[in-house]
């Protein structure tokens, strides 16, 4: 894969190739350096890089894995637009997520760091449900931009879930990578009628960084199976309470 880099900006990615590996050195990507770059499934970029520019891997659809520098400040509009990642870990330098940079990806859940100054409120339109935040919910709100009401999102004390919020059309729930704990409560609002709309949802699915769940946790909601990798806490949780388990591929 051919890597044009000026100044230690990438500026352009020409080149076949699934793994883009960018080199040290860089500190910035520029705008519409990968753009409609298909091929690419996995991206890596290296420590050093503050700014991911505008547009910078807009349309490439085949991106499902994504890994970010810690040195990472800035991800600009729709840098990652249309791109087939379903999970996202942020490093606690980033400050600024601008307008669509994960529009229309396929992530659902995300934990963004207390760290972020600035989040557009349409930087994930419009497939993520709720947001995770590590603060309280007062000052989160303060921190979105453009958006007429904040969308749902749960705040999580040590990475605990405490309460769960969602859309009311939501047949899956999908907890994000890096949540370590969850309540007895946690679902209560969503199983006792939050809404009209009651209770939907057929399945629970838990990365592999949850090591504890509540004894009465999905005491309410025996219909629902929990999906988790194999050999995972969730499976033996679910074994030993009687709950549905289904071994899947996730987080």
């Amino acid at each position: 894969m051919e890597l044009k880099i000026e100044n230690n900006v990438l500026e352009r990615v020409r080149g076949e190739g699934t793994e883009l590996i960018i080199p040290e050195g860089v500190t910035k990507i520029g705008q519409n350096a990968c753009f409609f770059h298909t091929q690419i499934t996995k991206l890596v970029i290296p420590e050093g890089v503050t700014v991911i520019g505008e547009n910078a891997f807009k349309d490439c659809h085949g991106i499902s894995e994504v890994v970010l520098p810690e040195s990472l400040t800035e991800i600009g509009r729709c840098a990652f637009y249309g791109c087939g990642i379903k999970q996202i870990n942020f490093p606690k330098s980033l400050k600024t997520i601008y307008s669509m940079a994960f529009g229309f990806t396929k992530i659902i859940n995300v934990i963004v760091p207390e760290t972020v100054e600035y989040l557009a409120g349409d930087a994930f339109h419009p497939t993520l449900y709720p947001l995770f935040t590590n603060e309280r919910r007062e000052d989160f709100v303060g921190k979105i931009y453009g958006y007429p009401q904040p969308p749902d999102f749960v705040c999580l004390k040590k990475n605990v879930l405490e309460e769960y919020t969602s859309t009311p059309w939501g047949e899956d729930i999908y907890i994000p990578y890096g949540v370590k704990g969850i309540t007895n409560t946690a679902f209560d609002k969503q199983i006792l009628g939050r809404n009209f709309y009651g209770w939907k949802v057929k399945k629970i699915y838990l990365p592999t960084t949850v090591v504890q769940i509540g004894k009465m946790t999905f005491s309410k909601c025996k219909d629902i199976t929990l999906c988790a990798s194999a050999g995972s806490y969730a499976e033996k949780y679910a074994r030993e309470r009687g709950l549905a388990f289904e071994a899947v591929d996730y987080l």
